[in-house]
């Protein structure tokens, strides 16, 4: 029951299961967050103990498409906004 009602899985159990095709897939997924300049590469010797705290944690998840084709996505756990961002302040934002 679980498999029917949660479709998608993590990168690396999707890798178990699907092989390259879930490689290819989330590599195509980085490559349009890169090209959208969805992040900003930071060094991490120039941020504050604070600031690394702060910093979100990204997952990637696969799912298998209906049609057999494999989609990766990238979500960003935005718990830690809740901390210090006004829910005024937050977007919610989908790239598709």
């Amino acid at each position: 029951m679980v498999d029917i009602c949660f479709t998608m899985m993590t990168a690396k159990k999707g890798i178990r299961t699907y092989g390259e095709r879930v490689v290819a897939a989330m590599i195509k997924e980085s490559k349009q967050l890169n090209d959208l300049n969805v992040f900003a590469p930071e060094n991490p010797a120039n941020l504050t103990d604070k600031q690394k705290r702060d910093a979100f944690r990204a997952m990637n998840l696969i799912k298998e498409k209906r049609c057999g084709k494999i989609k990766g996505r990238t979500y960003v756990d935005g718990r830690k906004q809740s901390s210090y961002i006004p829910k005024e302040e937050i977007s919610y934002l989908q790239l598709d």
